[in-house]
């Protein structure tokens, strides 16, 4: 029995004035208007029985609240969890308030129904009409490198990275070698050979267009996808020609590489951020525009069409020993976000970002009460040397600082709008003590022929996402799979994935990866595991999905509500 093909698109924009955007975390950057629509874009592939959709939207990131909301209206489309991967462009420039979790909104502020209402919709929409235009055709794969020449994205964590010992040392002029370069196609066509859409996995973040814009805009990956379908359009004589760019690994990767004095900021080689994404998204979609032609010559995919998902708690996860140096009783440690995450990065600066010697201290005190702490029998801590400032596994009972009680702010509110939010929420016993970030989480696999696809609820960085990809190229061989893509900001969100030595070094990656020093070594545990359930049985019985979500009633939703200005 052949493939049968589907793609299709759907418009998510919401129309809420005022609501805060989300990637940045800056209090004033307040959706004016629209630069550009926001889009959800999908394809389904069937085999018999089998079905696999996937769904890249505009958005920053996947929520849980998002993909329970999408799956409500999937439901009598008789798609299960496991046949489902939702996944997000990364976009800085996008709404917020489509989280249940406080931490992500208090800076917008507050959970509003609206956007996500907006976004689920029509991400049920796009793959609604991709199962509605299911035709028999073909899916064929290319894989490569974007030019060094093309400036489509640097690291921007060097220090971090030449920590690695798995790494050639790079030296500052050339972040742009530091990164993943390769992208991964994947080519639709119908059985007559008509060009139906292209999926093409990139790692690169988000923030071309920065923190000071307060139109909605798609940014660099919007870009690309813009520019591949009407190059279809012209090129190819098809008109409903659905292109996407999904993440990979963008954890360290940058767009920009200049810094700028005036703005200072790090930027792309224009003035103007919106002609920076412009560019970013032209080298990206001449890159997939390569990768099509290539695909031309390639045989069509055949074999297994399986996907699994499987949620687990994140913190205090046992994880394999063999992943973390041979040592048993390794785990995870309970969410907690570091210090130096106010130092933000050269495009979204933190108010520490030129102040690091101010944390140094407190990092060389933890440093040493580690090895103390080794030398007396106790192993490794496993938040090694991040010094706290926000506890979000507690909620409102954390401390902030290791000091503070989170949920109940010292300082005044005029000192930060977000400290205001807080305090406020206190009033009102808003804040709760469930936690402020998410710690049950997913992880999935798609499996298309030759091609394996893993979700990750957050952001790995260029080597952290090597490692998985040896992971999954172990567990995976078994279903013929040879090309494996990871896939960031996948079904749910819950901060960065670094390796043991970048967390270590605590940048702003390091310090915003929740589950401390062995979180990457947890979620390769968990993917082998799931690999070993998924070749053992591809198309069985529907597998269990695991611990349920952390979810909130609809009094905790509404004491949290945006609220919009007069």
């Amino acid at each position: 029995m052949s493939w049968r093909i589907g793609v299709g698109k759907a418009d998510i924009t919401p129309d809420v004035p005022g609501i805060g955007m989300l990637g940045y975390g800056i209090r004033d950057q307040n959706v004016q208007g629209v630069a550009t629509p926001l889009f959800a874009r999908a394809f389904v592939v069937q085999d018999g029985d089998a079905r696999l959709a996937y769904c890249l939207a505009d958005i920053c990131f996947i929520s849980q609240s998002v993909r329970d909301r999408v799956m409500e209206r999937l439901d009598s489309l008789g798609l299960n969890e496991h046949q489902v991967m939702l996944s997000a462009t990364h976009t800085h420039s996008g709404p917020g308030g489509y989280s249940h979790f406080l931490f992500y909104n208090l800076p917008v502020p507050g959970f509003c129904e609206q956007v996500l209402d907006a976004i689920a919709e029509g991400i049920a929409q796009a793959i609604s009409s991709a199962l509605e235009s299911l035709t028999p055709g073909t899916v064929r794969l290319a894989q490569g490198a974007i030019p060094d020449h093309e400036p489509v994205g640097f690291n921007r964590a060097l220090t971090s990275y030449n920590r690695n010992p798995d790494v050639a040392k790079v030296a500052a002029s050339d972040a742009h070698v530091a990164i993943d370069r390769t992208m991964t196609l994947l080519r639709f066509d119908d059985a007559a050979g008509r060009a139906l859409g292209a999926f093409a996995w990139f790692g690169v973040h988000g923030c071309s267009v920065h923190s000071d814009n307060t139109l909605l805009h798609h940014d660099n990956k919007g870009c690309a996808a813009d520019a591949m379908e009407q190059w279809a359009v012209a090129s190819l004589d098809a008109p409903g020609f659905v292109a996407a760019f999904p993440q990979t690994t963008p954890g360290d990767v940058t767009p920009n590489g200049r810094w700028c004095a005036r703005r200072r900021l790090s930027v792309g080689p224009f003035d103007d951020d919106f002609d920076n994404a412009r560019l970013n998204g032209e080298i990206q979609a001449r890159q997939a525009r390569r990768l099509w032609r290539l695909a031309a010559s390639s045989p069509p995919l055949r074999g297994a069409l399986a996907g699994r998902i499987r949620y687990a708690s994140h913190e205090e996860l046992p994880v394999d020993s063999d992943l973390v140096g041979g040592r048993a009783g390794v785990r995870t440690a309970r969410a907690r976000i570091g210090i130096n995450m106010l130092q933000g990065t050269g495009e979204g600066p933190g108010p520490l970002l030129h102040l690091p010697w101010l944390t140094w201290p407190l990092q060389r005190l933890l440093r040493a009460a580690d090895l103390v702490g080794r030398g007396l029998g106790r192993g490794p801590n496993p938040h090694g040397t991040k010094f706290p400032f926000l506890d979000t596994s507690r909620g409102g009972r954390g401390r902030a600082f290791g000091v503070f009680i989170q949920g109940d702010p010292v300082l005044p509110g005029f000192v930060d709008p977000v400290v205001a939010r807080v305090k406020a929420l206190k009033q009102i016993d808003g804040v709760g003590d469930k936690p402020w970030t998410n710690p049950v989480v997913p992880v999935q696999l798609f499996v298309i022929g030759r091609f394996a696809l893993s979700a990750l609820p957050g952001e790995p960085t260029t080597t952290a996402g090597a490692r998985i990809r040896e992971t999954m190229r172990g567990s995976l061989g078994a279903l013929g799979a040879d090309t494996m893509v990871v896939g960031g900001y996948g079904n749910a969100y819950a901060g960065y994935i670094t390796t043991r030595q970048e967390y270590d070094q605590q940048r702003y990656e390091g310090a915003s990866t929740y589950f401390g020093r062995y979180t990457l070594a947890g979620y390769r545990t968990r993917l082998r595991a799931l690999a070993a359930s998924l070749a053992a049985e591809p198309n069985g019985p529907e597998a269990p999905l695991g611990a349920t979500p952390l979810r909130f009633t609809p009094r905790e939703l509404a004491l949290r509500a945006f609220v919009p200005a007069d």
